[in-house]
């Protein structure tokens, strides 16, 4: 090993690559170099190799402190070295995972939560949130992608895709927290907040993928919202904008009963999946999110085709909406991402259910033990959701891997003993132990640094007043009387 440049040296307890081998390395050090895995491997030489002054202060260095209190700080700790060199950060008591992909979600319904719980799609939609939705601003939406971006980054994810409105906020809220974003506005055949028509959607799509093209953490995409809202040309000239720009497609698709019978009313008695296929617009960059009612024929044709699906779990299962076949998804071949959706039909933003959910409904739908398995479910949240949004390099710690990261304390109570890394991230881990969120070498989270400023970016209680604020007005607009 040959010692280079160096940004920052982080010392792991427990190191998961995500790499093609699924290496899970014990007493690690990951180098950091612009924003990007520069290598990995065993902290004593990687020590050797890029440390400034042979160890880092507080760190025992034993193998054997992983998940020993007594041995290691499990606190992350960062210091500036003293001789010129990398900043060296000690994450010797945790357990270190790629960051997190929510490859589908609606960040500033936020707001939303709580409020329309245990109605039925339809109803939830257009008594709760299509009357609330009317009032929104494009402050409102930011002040609701923000504390979304706080709670992603907060529960490890470092890079979501979002289909809302005024998708600019979510793209700005994203930057000031540091996340990766993928923002779009959704596209309907109706006027939204955003837009006035389908060709003014279509215009501003094209409008938001040029203005940031070269943003190193926005990158714009595609959304139509579901077949059945959008005209056969919206989606064929969508699914062109996407081709001439590089950019994943994405649309909602066969989540429920009623999607799709409201879909065979407008298209003659075809299916979603059928529509999309006589139009052109399912192929490697198409990306369907749900697929709870895919057919084994038409899990056989997404395959063929290249698309992918983003599985939501826990939203599907809090809408009654049914179990996806992922098991089957995944052995016929097709790339799987999971995503949270919205905070109004989950009700958090955090991965770590939505993993843990995902091995256990298969596992129920199937009546399989063996049908989705933990590391199956990681590779849903990482790798899986970085081939769903065309991004390589996400999802993995290998080196050329971007340096996203998530740290989990491994002395909480809930991840001891560690027998399985792997294991305990998915079915153990609830979120709350995670430590520190980095995304390209950049930490964007510390939860020793709670209540004042977990997030480097953000003035946290200002915003959680402001939230306050935001709460009173839409309760008042739903004519809904506080219950605290």
């Amino acid at each position: 090993m040959t010692a280079s440049h160096c940004d920052t040296l982080v010392k792991c307890g427990v190191l998961v690559l995500q790499d093609e081998q699924r290496t899970v390395l014990r007493d690690a050090g990951l180098a950091v170099a612009d924003g990007r895995v520069l290598a990995v491997g065993p902290w004593t030489k990687m020590r050797d190799v890029y440390g400034p002054d042979g160890d880092i202060s507080g760190s025992s260095g034993a193998a054997d402190s992983v998940g020993s209190p007594e041995s290691a700080p499990h606190g992350p700790v960062a210091r500036e070295a003293a001789a010129p060199g990398p900043k060296l950060l000690d994450l010797s008591g945790c357990l270190v995972l790629p960051g997190l992909v929510n490859a589908h979600t609606h960040a500033a319904m936020t707001l939303f939560r709580g409020l329309g719980d245990d109605l039925p799609l339809m109803r939830w939609l257009t008594e709760r949130i299509w009357p609330l939705e009317k009032i929104l601003t494009p402050e409102l939406v930011h002040t609701g992608a923000l504390l979304a971006c706080c709670e992603m980054a907060a529960t490890g994810t470092t890079c979501y895709a979002d289909m809302y409105a005024f998708s600019r906020q979510s793209a700005a809220a994203a930057r000031r927290v540091g996340l990766r974003a993928m923002p779009a506005d959704g596209l309907l055949t109706s006027a939204t907040l955003s837009y006035q028509g389908p060709e003014a959607g279509l215009e501003l799509a094209e409008t938001l993928i040029a203005e940031f093209r070269d943003d190193p953490l926005v990158r714009p995409v595609v959304m139509v919202h579901t077949v059945h809202t959008a005209s056969a040309e919206l989606i064929a000239r969508s699914h062109e904008l996407a081709v001439a720009a590089d950019v994943p497609w994405m649309t909602h698709l066969a989540e429920s009963r009623s999607e799709i019978e409201r879909t065979r009313a407008l298209y003659d008695g075809a299916r979603p999946l059928d529509v999309l296929e006589r139009l052109g617009a399912l192929d490697e960059r198409t990306v369907l999110v749900h697929g709870v009612r895919l057919t084994d024929a038409e899990i056989d044709r997404t395959a063929r085709a290249g698309a992918a699906v983003v599985h939501n779990p826990v939203s599907n299962a809090k809408l009654a909406n049914g179990m996806a076949p992922t098991a089957r998804l995944l052995a016929a071949g097709v790339g799987v991402g999971l995503g949270t959706d919205g905070a109004a039909s989950n009700n958090t933003l955090n991965m770590f259910k939505e993993m843990r959910m995902a091995a256990q409904t298969a596992k129920v739908r199937d009546l399989d033990p063996e049908a989705v398995s933990a590391q199956a479910a990681l590779d849903m949240a990482t790798l899986g959701g970085a081939r769903c949004l065309r991004r390589p390099g996400l999802g993995t710690l290998a080196p050329g891997g971007a340096a996203d990261l998530c740290a989990l304390d491994l002395a909480a109570p809930g991840l001891v003993p560690l027998h399985s890394p792997v294991s305990n991230a998915v079915y153990a881990a609830t979120g709350a132990e995670v430590r520190l969120t980095m995304v390209a070498g950049r930490v964007v989270y510390r939860a020793d640094a709670f209540p004042h400023s977990p997030f480097p970016g953000v003035d946290y209680p200002a915003l959680l007043e402001e939230v306050r604020a935001v709460r009173a007005f839409l309760l008042r607009r739903a004519g809904v009387v506080p219950t605290a």
